[in-house]
């Protein structure tokens, strides 16, 4: 990852850079970035892991709608991480104000987003930016769609799923606990790491690293407890859902900025399989409203 921000940095200096009449698009084998013209905020993207800056535009119709509405994006094309260490964050937001200032992108008006692990990102981003610069780059607003924010809790449930030998999910779960187990190790014997790299920690009601004093955090999720029980053979508690639930919960008792929104049957992938865990139960035009308006979503229980 340090490699990767290293050569992203240098990108910044040498990228292909089109200009429209309407537009500005500076796409890096890294990043891309869209600026429109009469632009005003900034959005940032993080995808999923594995996942590119194709595959949001696949899956979405956020980035288009943002830039018609002339919100610039700025898209990290890869990730590979479910977290982000001190460094990796700090030459991030580096990253991140060398755009705005080279771009004369408004730095006041900032709102991050990211699917799955990278909702994770944006979280973490997010944090170290409302100290970066003495917070000049402070970001309005969050959102997170179907994240593992509580990576203790991911930990056990890749466990519990390569124990059961469950078909469907073995691999992706023992990726998911090797990647873990190299990265930070095994939860018993690295507390204090976990309580570095997760977002949220449920067992210890730890939202430490999600403590925002002015930025609104959104929580989208699609709980599907029938398509959980049938296809995955796993109930809410193993779901994120069930983590982005509890951590709303616990922000909201103490005094946070947050709404939690379940969805109930939007999660499809682009060719029409039916998938929870997707892009597509967010709201776009609730979100681009929270942008230009300042209307914050409303909490929704299914």
């Amino acid at each position: 990852m340090t490699k990767f921000i290293y050569i992203l940095t240098i990108f910044l200096l040498f990228n292909c850079r089109n200009y429209t009449k309407n537009e500005i698009n500076i796409n890096s084998e890294f990043y891309e970035l869209i600026v429109p013209e009469n632009h005003k905020e900034l959005l940032i993207l993080f995808p999923g892991f594995g996942e590119n800056n194709k595959g949001i535009k696949n899956e979405s119709n956020l980035i288009k709608s943002a830039l018609d509405e002339k919100i610039s994006v700025l898209i990290i094309k890869t990730n590979r991480n479910l977290f982000l260490n001190k460094l990796e964050k700090e030459k991030i937001a580096k990253l991140v104000w060398e755009i705005i200032n080279k771009n004369n992108i408004h730095g006041n008006e900032i709102y991050i987003g990211g699917f799955s692990a990278g909702g994770n990102l944006a979280l973490q981003l997010g944090k170290y930016l409302t100290f970066y610069k003495n917070g000049e780059f402070n970001p309005k607003g969050i959102f997170v769609v179907d994240s593992p924010v509580d990576l203790i809790q991911l930990y056990k449930n890749c466990k519990q799923e390569v124990e059961k030998n469950n078909s469907i999910l073995v691999n992706e779960s023992t990726f998911v606990l090797n990647y873990l187990n190299q990265k930070i190790g095994k939860p018993k014997e690295n507390l204090e790491e976990y309580k570095i790299f997760s977002p949220y920690l449920d067992s210890l009601k730890y939202i430490e690293n999600v403590k925002f004093k002015e930025t609104e955090l959104v929580f989208y999720t699609e709980p599907a407890l029938e398509f959980n029980r049938t296809i995955y053979k796993r109930g809410f508690e193993e779901t994120n859902s069930f983590q982005l639930k509890n951590l709303h919960k616990e922000l909201k008792e103490n005094g946070f900025k947050t709404s939690y929104i379940e969805t109930k049957n939007k999660g499809y992938r682009k060719n029409g399989k039916r998938n929870p865990h997707s892009w597509s139960i967010i709201n776009e035009r609730e979100i681009l409203e929270w942008i230009k308006k300042k209307t914050m979503p409303n909490t929704v229980y299914d």
